[in-house]
């Protein structure tokens, strides 16, 4: 049962209104925009390549594991691919996909109209993109 300060803050109306946020978009306030919902839509938006690029990894070893007795790949960049798309499915898009999802529910849950550090969470999806490509050049090596 909602408290008197909760039906006087929401009414009888949700407190948002859904909007066309992905139709009045560019290129340049989708990557450089402090709104919230921009952020949550590129956050989600990238998490959505790195599972494709994860899936592309487990295509590659599962062909290896497909025929026994043909070598795709020799033991150290199978180990290598393995621990790839391990790292890319899980701090490439399980992780940036649920922060992405609070970046975009949180304002509406609380009734604001801005996220909070819009600024930090900017950074963090840039941080998540130089941490992929870092990755990717640093690749996992079995010696």
């Amino acid at each position: 049962m909602a408290s008197a300060h909760d039906a006087e803050r929401m009414g009888t109306k949700p407190h948002w209104e859904p909007e066309d946020v992905i139709g009045k978009m560019t290129l340049s306030t989708l990557l450089f925009s402090d709104h919230y919902r921009h952020i949550a839509i590129k956050g989600m938006l990238t998490s959505v390549v790195m599972l494709g690029l994860g899936g592309l990894m487990a295509i590659l070893f599962r062909t290896e594991l497909a025929y026994p007795d043909i070598q795709i790949l020799d033991a150290r960049p199978y180990m290598s691919l393995m621990t790839l798309h391990g790292m890319f499915m899980v701090f490439g898009f399980i992780i940036p996909f649920v922060v992405s999802i609070m970046y975009y529910m949180m304002p509406k849950i609380l009734g604001t109209e801005e996220l909070l550090w819009a600024r930090g969470a900017q950074w963090s999806y840039w941080t998540l993109i130089l941490a992929a490509v870092l990755l990717v050049i640093s690749r996992p090596d079995f010696t």
